[in-house]
């Protein structure tokens, strides 16, 4: 199994895109969780020419017809490219389907997994760990480790510049919740439109404490 951190997604995926068929995307934060797979559904398509198309199959797709996953991981896009097929891991997602991605050979698309918090004994994550063309990637939330490099990624891709000062108040303000800190980040940027560098002054001036909203929240539920 090759481990990535959420941070390290877009190096790895430059170098895996041709070794790693299938991709378990897992953790504790809903939203996060979802949120890389749609990353890197995104940045797989577009890596093959013409770009691949995106295939979401439900819970119900999977119970209607439960050959259907494979099925499409190793049937040829008619409008060419590689596709990806994504999917929630669920009871009909059964150990014999991931066992059978992982090592019945070569697949025609990409397959991303989108899982819950699962225990580093978890069957389907042992199952990862012994396949060649499988990649898992755990999805931590928006913790102290890593926020000040979402901070800045998100920043940067907006075209600005962020004060260290700046990223430093900001990364205290924001919660553990990643789809918060990132409608956080998101204001933020939106309220620097036209500016070269995001200070610490618009830091103070836009962004409350999300981490204080997602406890009263959490008390109120």
């Amino acid at each position: 199994m090759v481990a990535v951190k959420t941070t390290e997604i877009a190096a790895f995926l430059k170098s895996a895109a041709t070794r790693i068929d299938v991709y378990l995307i897992c953790g504790s934060d809903v939203g996060q969780v979802s949120e890389v797979a749609k990353e890197i559904a995104t940045s797989l398509a577009a890596s093959s020419n013409p770009p691949g198309e995106i295939l979401r199959l439900s819970d119900q797709d999977l119970a209607q017809t439960p050959g259907r996953l494979v099925m499409e991981a190793r049937s040829l896009s008619m409008f060419g490219g590689r596709p990806v097929i994504m999917v929630k891991h669920n009871q009909q997602l059964t150990q014999g389907i991931v066992e059978e991605l992982l090592d019945g050979g070569p697949l025609a698309g990409f397959v991303i997994i989108e899982a819950g918090n699962l225990k580093r004994d978890a069957k389907i994550r042992q199952t990862f760990e012994k396949a060649k063309n499988g990649a898992a990637i755990v999805c931590y939330g928006a913790d102290e480790r890593n926020l000040p490099q979402l901070i800045r990624d998100d920043v940067k891709a907006a075209g600005l510049s962020i004060a260290p000062d700046a990223v430093a108040h900001l990364a205290t303000l924001l919660g553990a919740d990643w789809a918060v800190s990132r409608s956080e980040i998101a204001m933020l940027i939106l309220y620097a439109a036209g500016e070269i560098e995001i200070t610490l002054a618009d830091v103070e001036g836009i962004v409350g404490d999300a981490s204080a909203l997602g406890f009263d929240a959490g008390i109120k539920d």
